[in-house]
């Protein structure tokens, strides 16, 4: 289909195409509600294996290699460890023992994420208040220091050195972000709905308006009536007149 016939088809039906964004733009924007506000922070967290060596070791050297080596593979894990029900749950118990603040599991699992550069966690903390998002970043840096390598069932390795590098104070995330999408993609539906309503009423529609029309049905155009032109002002005022005339003088 030439751009020229789509455009035509769009202008013929341009209420049945315009109305459905318009009511939903409408509607959304009278039903729209904010989310409650949330902070969120980014800290940073330095994770190593705890280095263990006999007690008359002749190569510590060795023995701290291993130990940076296997902080790799923690490292590779920990975005996904602190992601899991188990260690919320252990988080949620940290924070009402330790901070007196009551979380639901659900709700701070939700809210952490992770990624890592090099052994350094990136530690994405969302909370209803600033004190809580804060207190989940260190929260984390504690109980993996006092767990260790629990999470991974291998507590007779040894523990981790966990370093707390930086916490910033917690923001206010965008709270428009996710209802404006939302409201941008019921206005992209209902016009995709009136687009196919437009084009639906020219299938259904008999009528040949044009050559376009008439392509449609495999017919060829052998001549077409030209539209009347129109008479022009000067031709009709001069008309009137002499007619005006003519009528005074019977």
């Amino acid at each position: 289909m030439k751009l020229q016939q789509f455009l035509k088809i769009v202008r013929r039906s341009w209420l049945l195409v315009a109305v459905p964004p318009l009511l939903a733009l409408l509607l959304s924007v009278a039903t729209l509600r904010l989310p409650p506000p949330r902070y969120a922070l980014t800290a940073k967290i330095a994770v190593t294996q705890s280095v263990i060596a006999p007690p008359d070791s002749s190569v510590p050297d060795f023995n701290s290699y291993h130990s940076w080596a296997a902080s790799e593979y923690i490292a590779d894990d920990l975005p996904a460890i602190v992601t899991t029900e188990t260690f919320a749950r252990d988080l949620q118990a940290w924070l009402k023992q330790q901070r007196g603040i009551d979380m639901a599991a659900a709700e701070i699992r939700a809210g952490l994420s992770a990624d890592r550069v090099h052994r350094v966690i990136n530690l994405h903390v969302a909370a209803p208040s600033p004190e809580a998002a804060q207190a989940i970043a260190e929260g984390t840096a504690a109980l993996l220091e006092e767990k260790g390598l629990a999470y991974w069932d291998r507590r007779e390795q040894g523990g981790l050195n966990v370093a707390l590098l930086e916490v910033p104070p917690a923001g206010v995330e965008n709270r428009w972000r996710q209802p404006a999408w939302t409201v941008v993609l019921r206005v992209v539906l209902a016009l995709g709905a009136g687009l196919f309503l437009a084009f639906v009423r020219y299938a259904a529609d008999p009528i040949i308006r044009d050559e376009d029309d008439l392509e449609a049905l495999g017919l060829e155009l052998i001549a077409a009536i030209p539209a009347e032109p129109a008479i022009p002002a000067e031709y009709q005022t001069a008309v009137a007149q002499s007619t005006a005339v003519g009528a005074r003088k019977t």
